[in-house]
């Protein structure tokens, strides 16, 4: 019997906490500002992240035993996640690993099973991973990262074209910001913040399309 435990992310609950960070953020401001201390607002919004991460993020244990997986989450005090059914090796036909290292999904004949491993706090999942790759070798399995499957989907060309829209409109946002003396440091930072993201998001992308 093998056993690895590692954290986990709901990409639903993700979704979630990114539509209500700004109203706690708001919220906390006005508390704030009601009992005139920003000190309040200071001490709230990180306890709010804290309580976000732990709605978020989850510690599975996944034990591999007589040719079957068996799924195990931490239980927590709030914000359970719905247990999931035990997995047979053979019923294994597609993984989604991103990475190497990051099991996006495992995929059977009836269902589909969402990983969604974290970076961090999951030193048992690279171990995992390169465990279910050779135990699930003789029913060959199909491998595929995102990409692939985006690609099945219809929708990388589009994506693709997009990217390129988007990071064509930034370039000349920023050359008329210069020309116009209107290029603010604060501009730099959201400018490097997402465009090397998405210069690597159109490489992954440029590639997949070559294939």
């Amino acid at each position: 019997m093998n056993q690895f435990t590692f954290n986990v992310y709901k990409q639903s609950r993700v979704l979630w906490c990114l539509f209500l960070s700004p109203f706690l953020f708001i919220g906390s401001i006005l508390i704030a500002s009601h009992f005139n201390s920003f000190f309040i607002a200071f001490l709230l919004f990180p306890i709010f992240l804290i309580v976000l991460y732990y709605y978020v993020v989850g510690r599975i244990v996944i034990t591999v035993k007589d040719e079957k997986l068996n799924f195990e989450w931490k239980r927590k005090t709030l914000f359970n996640y719905k247990d999931i059914k035990v997995v047979n090796l053979e019923d294994i036909k597609v993984m989604v690993i991103d990475e190497g290292r990051l099991l996006k999904k495992i995929k059977t004949f009836d269902r589909v099973i969402y990983i969604n491993n974290s970076k961090m706090g999951s030193r048992d999942a690279f171990d995992f991973i390169t465990y279910l790759r050779k135990i699930t070798k003789p029913y060959s399995p199909e491998i595929i990262d995102s990409w692939d499957e985006f690609a099945r989907k219809g929708y990388l060309k589009l994506a693709y074209k997009l990217t390129n829209l988007v990071l064509f409109l930034s370039l000349i946002a920023i050359l008329i910001s210069i020309l116009c003396n209107a290029f603010k440091v604060q501009f730099l930072f959201i400018c490097l913040m997402f465009i090397p993201q998405m210069l690597l998001h159109r490489a992954q992308m440029k590639n997949k399309l070559k294939e």
